[in-house]
């Protein structure tokens, strides 16, 4: 990656922290459900540490792995902490073992399936595996993107297989011990850097006319408080 595009990259990963989740309430209700004490962890997709950072204050150690280079690069270049490590792997590709528990956030559509496979192979035989999700309902992305989903339907197709089968792919190989509801929250300072990090972040391409119609939606929501909706699944493997 070209060191201008590098640095651009970094600080729209700095830029999206310092907006997300201020009151940290995804990453405390993970840590008040899961007993990470004297645990070895593994953070799948774990980007640039958003939790693995945080749960290595509680846990023995945390393996952070993610197929994206530069988020490894940027990962090892800020590492805070002795008891982690990062690696450039994809999960399908990992073949680590005997962790106590792994953690997936927001899994990606494509392979869950498989993802799921290699996860369980990974974990002890008591192992855990705590999932966050985002869900619909009392999320406030979901409804500014809404009108535009329609403009992308190979993506919104996957999107509907992913949910209609995320539930038969998780008892396949897990049993439920718990789910949990966690509403939180980004913050933005202006509608404008809400808009900019909406395009920037989705998957959907934007014209000018549909960036217009994004901003005036904006209008309509308190841009300090963009309510986000998500599930915790804490499950055990079988």
């Amino acid at each position: 990656m070209k060191r201008v595009k590098w640095e651009q990259q970094v600080k729209e990963w700095e830029e999206s922290l310092r907006y997300s989740d201020p009151e940290k309430i995804e990453v405390n209700t993970l840590l008040n459900e899961i007993d990470f004490k004297n645990k070895i962890v593994l953070d799948v997709g774990c980007g640039i540490g958003r939790l693995t950072i945080p749960i290595s204050k509680h846990a023995k150690k945390v393996i952070g792995i993610d197929s994206e280079k530069e988020t490894i690069d940027y990962c090892n270049k800020h590492k805070q902490r002795k008891n982690i490590k990062y690696i450039h792997k994809n999960i399908l590709k990992f073949g680590g073992k005997d962790f106590d528990i792994a953690i997936l956030a927001q899994p990606v559509y494509d392979n869950f399936d498989k993802i799921l496979d290699s996860i369980k192979k990974a974990l002890k035989q008591n192992g855990r595996l705590a999932i966050i999700r985002w869900i619909d309902k009392g999320n406030h992305y979901n409804e500014l993107l809404s009108p535009f989903w329609s403009k992308n339907k190979p993506l919104t197709k996957d999107v509907e297989i992913f949910s209609k089968n995320f539930t038969r792919y998780l008892k396949k190989k897990f049993m439920t011990q718990k789910v949990v509801l966690i509403n939180t929250y980004d913050s933005y300072p202006n509608k404008e850097i809400l808009a900019q990090n909406i395009i920037r972040d989705s998957p959907i391409k934007f014209t000018n006319k549909d960036k217009i119609k994004l901003e005036n939606l904006i209008k309509k929501y308190n841009y300090h408080k963009i309510k986000i909706a998500m599930k915790l699944y804490i499950l055990k493997k079988k």
